[in-house]
Order: C-alpha cells, then sequence, then structure tokens
C-alpha cells in the first residue's frame, strides 16, 4: 500500500448552532485537539478528529483528536453536483451538511435544503454562524451555498467563515497549497480546504513554539508541511519508537506511521517514527537504522507536478 492511501481527521463531533463570533460550539466534545491523519479519505466517522488525506488507509498517522463520537449517518444529495437538488414548490434548493440531536445521538447527513434565502446561501470566505439554518423536521443546516461549509477561519480561529468542501467523492482537489482535513467520516465523508505553513518537516523549521511540523498531502497531491500543536498522548510522550493515534501525538521530528515488520510489511499498530531526508548525506537515523523513503513518484496523481511545485524528500528511520 502506497503511503499516498492515508487521511488527515480533523472530526466534527457533536457542533450545535452558534453565533458568527468564538461561539462555535462542540457539545460533547471534550478533547479539543486536532487529529490530524496522513491517512486516508476513508477516516473513522467518530473521532472529531482531522484527517488529511495522505490517503489514511495506509495511515501516515496524522489524525489530531478533536473529541466525541459524531455519530455521521449517510446522505441523501450530492454537494458537489449543482443538479443534486433541483427546485421545488418553495423555489432554490441546495445540497448542504445537516445535523440533528446532541451527544450520542448526533448525526450528519447531506440533505436538500431551502436556499431562497440570503441567509441559506452565504459566499465563499463570508462570516456565518454554524448550523444557524433550521429546518423543518428538527434539525439545523449549514447557512453556506452549496459546496461550502461554515467551519473556523484558519487565520483567526474566533470567526467562522464560509470555506470550500472537500473529501468526499467527486469533490474537486484543494489548491496546491491547501490541504483537506476531514472534519467527518464515513459515510458522510467531508472536510474543509485548508491552508498549509509549507514547513519543513524534516528540518522542522517554519511553526511557532509548541509546534511540530508534519507532512500532508496538498491539493496538487503533492506532501507539503504543515504545523500542529504537540500534544502527547495521556500517559505516553509521544518518543520515537511508542504508539501513536494521532499527528500530534508524535513528537516534533517524527510522525505516526505503520510499525515496519522485518519481512518489509506492515503491522497493525501505529509508530512515532524519525522523519528524515533519504538524500541528505549525513542520516539522522542512529541505532542500526535507516532512513527509507516513503514517497514513490508514481503513485502521485498525474505523475510529476508541473515545474514549480518541489516534491519533498520524505523518509522515515526504520
Amino acid at each position: 500500500m502506497s503511503w499516498k492511501s492515508s487521511t488527515v481527521v480533523l472530526g466534527l463531533a457533536a457542533l450545535m448552532v452558534a453565533g458568527c463570533g468564538g461561539d462555535d460550539e462542540m457539545t460533547p466534545g471534550t478533547d479539543s485537539g486536532t487529529p490530524v491523519d496522513l491517512g486516508s479519505q476513508d477516516a473513522p466517522s467518530s473521532d472529531m478528529s482531522t484527517a488529511v488525506d495522505l490517503g489514511m488507509s495506509v495511515d501516515l498517522g496524522m489524525s489530531v483528536d478533536l473529541g466525541a463520537d459524531a455519530g455521521v449517518i449517510g446522505g441523501a444529495c450530492d454537494p458537489y453536483d449543482p443538479t443534486s437538488c433541483p427546485d421545488d414548490t418553495a423555489g432554490a434548493r441546495k445540497c448542504t451538511v445537516v445535523a440533528r440531536g446532541e451527544g450520542e445521538a448526533f448525526a450528519l447527513t447531506f440533505e436538500c435544503v431551502s436556499a431562497v434565502a440570503a441567509q441559506d446561501r452565504v459566499g465563499l470566505g463570508v462570516l456565518c454562524a454554524r448550523f444557524s439554518r433550521p429546518v423543518a423536521d428538527g434539525g439545523n443546516a449549514d447557512p453556506c451555498r452549496q459546496g461550502l461549509f461554515c467551519w473556523l477561519d484558519p487565520a483567526n480561529t474566533a470567526l467562522s467563515r464560509c470555506q470550500s468542501l472537500c473529501g468526499g467523492d467527486g469533490a474537486p482537489d484543494c489548491a496546491a497549497d491547501e490541504y483537506c482535513p476531514l472534519l467527518s467520516g464515513d459515510p458522510t465523508t467531508f472536510g474543509v480546504c485548508a491552508p498549509t505553513d509549507n514547513c519543513d518537516a524534516n528540518a522542522q523549521t517554519g511553526c511557532g513554539e509548541g509546534e511540530g511540523c508534519y507532512w500532508v498531502f496538498g491539493g496538487a497531491g503533492i506532501p507539503i508541511g504543515t504545523c500542529f500543536p504537540f500534544s502527547p498522548p495521556d500517559g505516553g510522550t509521544g518518543a520515537a519508537g511508542s504508539a501513536c493515534e494521532f499527528i500530534d501525538g508524535c513528537m516534533p521530528g517524527t510522525q505516526c506511521f505503520p510499525e515496519v515488520l522485518p519481512d518489509g510489511g506492515t503491522g497493525t499498530e501505529n509508530l512515532c517514527r524519525t522523519l528524515c531526508d533519504p538524500t541528505a548525506e549525513v542520516s539522522v537515523c542512529t541505532g542500526g537504522q535507516t532512513c527509507t523513503s516513503l514517497l514513490n513518484v508514481s503513485d502521485l496523481d498525474g505523475g510529476l507536478p508541473d515545474a514549480g511545485v518541489p516534491v519533498p524528500n520524505i523518509g522515515t528511520c526504520q
């Protein structure tokens, strides 16, 4: 299985109606971390984590736990198809995310809802209030235009703005310098395109204090570094060789990947492994380990990217 078949999961557990400012409320969530799974888009439906698709079946580790089980259910329309919700007698409709229930009964689905009022068609980058549009059967719908979702502003998390949906079947690619942290997993899979920090995960440069640089897949299918606050797991240190589940649970300079077996296969446990550059003259690997490349250019969508988009030298000590 290729490294690319891994995703980054954020997780959208139990989000309730909130005001435009910093009132975004996660109801019963506890851990407000951000799971980033360099793993696949087939991320778990629960676990308000942040999945970033490196493709997560191989699970390049990256999950940043955001908290509780979202209890996601299947949807009835396609948010990426403009013809998915034809007008009805009441007027225009859109396919969008609808939330129902709370606690363990919290569930998300894609549904056709009214898009007649301006409050139902908030545009890209505009301030919004998450799940602020009530629907007839007791749920609350996202206020943004079809193809968008109201989520935390990357530049100011006290605010929410309408941002481009990504991550599901038929979803358009994010920009080359963005990645897709999943907010919800199977069967209602979606995330929002988020900017990367373009940091260097091998050198651990470009991030702030308390943060680590980790590899995620950008919209062009090329790994790119982005920053996450380091949050060691309960009772653990996140040191190289320790068990891990989420991307931010490994110390800066390491990342969560499946264990490598003596025969070259992968095991069922994820371990924090030291990041390295397989082309470096002096290896950072110790204890008889060598730097093994994780990236096969033939795995990249469409092969090599256009000129100007560098492919980083990604490896781990094993």
